[in-house]
This record gives C-alpha cells, sequence and structure tokens, in this order.
C-alpha cells in the first residue's frame, strides 16, 4: 500500500516522532470518552 511506502521513506526519529504523536492522541482520547462515561 501507499501508506507501508512512506513508513519505510521515514527516518527513525521521524518514527518515533509520528509514534509520540499517535500515543499522545490515543491518551486524550481515552480521557475524554472517560469523562463522558462518568457523566
Amino acid at each position: 500500500s501507499k501508506r507501508a511506502i512512506q513508513e519505510k521513506g521515514l527516518s527513525p526519529s521521524e518514527k518515533k516522532k509520528k509514534k509520540e504523536i499517535v500515543d499522545r492522541g490515543l491518551k486524550m482520547l481515552k480521557e475524554t470518552l472517560k469523562g463522558k462515561g462518568k457523566g
């Protein structure tokens, strides 16, 4: 897939930065879901 090719093109530092951004986004998403659950 195109995305796989793009991933290969990233340097290790770029991959790490991308992963950190994704992780932060997931963390925020979980927090908001948790907040909604509390009502």
